[in-house]
């Protein structure tokens, strides 16, 4: 009897404060899992909108590239224009 007296009274105790300590180290846990949840989520919402940003830059990128090759073309026209001109006004001297 005196076993159980002394478990009631310190053993309760001794009890109830484990319980709250596992209970306010769950609540930590709790708190670094939300952490964790949120960091993630800014990862992922990063990770898209990089992906959007990339693909948004290459398709600039494609554009740039047409329209530097038209411009080549131009200038090849344009040098192709240039050499007939000189061809025709200023034919090489035969000397």
């Amino acid at each position: 009897m005196k076993r159980q007296l002394v478990w009631i009274v310190r053993g309760a105790g001794r009890t109830q404060t484990a319980f709250d300590e596992q209970g306010a180290a769950i609540r930590e846990l709790q708190q670094q899992l939300a952490d964790a949840q949120l960091a993630i989520a800014r990862i992922d919402g990063n990770a898209a909108r990089v992906t959007e940003v990339s693909n948004e830059v290459a398709g600039r990128l494609d554009s740039l590239a047409e329209r530097v090759d038209l411009l080549n073309a131009k200038v090849d026209q344009i040098d192709s224009t240039v050499n007939e001109l000189v061809r025709v006004v200023a034919p090489p001297s035969s000397d």
